[in-house]
């Protein structure tokens, strides 16, 4: 089975604490969802259901990816 890439979604904020990301459009159960999320300044929390893989920080800069099966 090959690995694709169906769909995206993507938000900016500015001056928030929370940030929503709408569920790409076409995602079917047993589809893969990765959330990679960088920020300045703030601590990354994901959301119950989703698998923490890394979570890295320096200075003011934070990076985090999550997986979740659908």
């Amino acid at each position: 089975m090959a690995i694709s890439i169906i769909s995206h979604s993507e938000a900016t904020v500015a001056n928030n604490t929370e940030i929503t990301i709408d569920k790409p459009a076409g995602v079917q159960e047993g589809d893969v969802l990765i959330a990679h999320i960088s920020t300045e300044d703030r601590t990354v929390t994901h959301p119950a259901g989703w698998t923490e893989k890394y979570d890295y920080s320096q200075g003011d800069v934070a990076i985090a990816l999550a997986y979740k099966v659908a």
